[in-house]
């Protein structure tokens, strides 16, 4: 009697292409026990991006019930998302990568002035200046002129705690765990993919 053929499918949340032609492969890992069946399992066809789409949603349970008519003696199991959004990668121009950096810079610029300033109005808030100054006279008896050994060992500790705490300094990471910003960038693209799939869900239940 033959053994039955298991194939395991590790489908992605998102998948970036530059090919209009979507295959299985395309969007998840594909494990099976013979290689023949992994081999045509992976190049099968599970979707179109037409001319006019940027990104197209998969629903895996449309992907089994095609692997089950094509292949009938095949056991499949889905060990990964149930919807993959597959999004296409445009060729960028040149003035459009340079229009990108300018973005950035910009970003960049915003969040550098607008962090400052939240942290002297911080500092403002609480009264700093006149914490430094009393602490100051406390321990050495003589008035601060604003300019003391506090001051300077807690901009310094401040400068330390920032990239203590996101981790990074250049291309070098103090440590193997993501920083609080990828933490925060893969949670809101969790939820974005998320009201996709949905939003494509409701389009569909009115029709």
């Amino acid at each position: 009697m033959r053994n039955m053929d298991f194939i395991y499918i590790q489908a992605e949340d998102m998948v970036t292409t530059d090919r209009k032609d979507i295959s299985l492969e395309t969007i998840a890992k594909v494990v099976g026990n013979t290689r023949k069946t992994t081999n045509l399992v992976k190049k099968m066809r599970v979707g179109i991006l037409e001319q006019e789409q940027d990104q197209l949603i998969i629903h895996i349970t449309d992907v089994i019930d095609a692997l089950h008519q094509g292949f009938p003696e095949t056991l499949v199991q889905n060990i990964g998302s149930n919807d993959t959004i597959v999004r296409w990668k445009k060729q960028q121009e040149k003035s459009k990568t340079i229009w990108q950096i300018a973005k950035i810079l910009l970003v960049c610029v915003v969040v550098f002035f607008g962090a400052a300033f939240t942290v002297m109005a911080f500092h403002n808030d609480i009264g700093i200046e006149d914490i430094f100054k009393r602490t100051y006279e406390i321990i050495t008896g003589r008035e601060s002129d604003g300019a003391t050994i506090l001051e300077f060992t807690y901009s310094i500790g401040l400068l330390w705690g920032i990239i203590y705490f996101f981790h990074r300094f250049g291309r070098k990471t103090a440590t193997t765990d993501p920083t609080p910003i990828e933490v925060a960038m893969r949670t809101y693209e969790k939820e974005v993919n998320e009201a996709i799939v949905e939003n494509v869900a409701r389009k569909r239940s009115k029709e």
